[in-house]
């Protein structure tokens, strides 16, 4: 047995620890990416756009409530069916959005659609359901209440891995040994 035969041993015994360490932090960091860019699932693309469609009712609701308040503190516009008419026109009453332009009216489309949304949020929302049951869904989706708890026990155990890493890297260091060339599968 040689000299250098015990510190030959604890040099391969660090180096493969160290290699198993980090191997395992490629296996991680893959699998992170992984679940990053796994198809999401049917049920979570239904539910995010439900909840869009209910949240452009509830704000369309509520400005048609202060729209028909405005009109209600107006008794002579409800008293004259043509000025009502008019302020309805030029205000937009149902179809939020619009805007009186010189000598016309023009619609933003972004609130034209809100109010769209509001005054069809039923069927809007079947029509969506039924436009997405129709699709076809990648296999391997991933909801999100899974992909969020798999992120959360991955992140964990790639921190501790990061941690036992450095370490391992701090402890070579410490005895004038650099640790750099050592790679997984290397």
């Amino acid at each position: 047995m040689g000299i250098f035969d015990a510190f030959k041993s604890t040099l391969s015994k660090y180096s493969s620890t160290l290699k198993g360490v980090r191997e395992q932090i490629d296996r991680i960091e893959i699998e992170i990416e992984d679940i990053h860019f796994a198809p999401i699932a049917k049920e979570d693309v239904q539910s995010a756009f439900r909840s869009w469609v209910m949240s452009e009712g509830i704000e369309w609701r509520r400005l048609l409530g202060d729209r028909l308040s405005a009109l209600r503190d107006q008794p002579i516009a409800m008293n004259d069916p043509e000025r009502l008419a008019k302020s309805m026109h030029d205000h937009g009453l149902l179809l939020l959005g619009a805007m009186p332009g010189p000598g016309q009216v023009f619609f933003e489309p972004r609130l034209l659609q809100r109010s769209l949304i509001g005054m069809f949020e039923e069927p809007i929302s079947k029509a969506i359901d039924a436009a997405l049951d129709g699709l076809e869904w990648a296999p391997g989706a991933i909801n999100l209440k899974d992909r969020q708890a798999k992120l959360k026990t991955l992140n964990e155990k790639l921190a501790e891995l990061k941690a036992t890493e450095a370490e391992l890297v701090k402890q070579a260091m410490e005895v004038g040994i650099d640790p750099s060339g050592i790679e997984p599968g290397a």
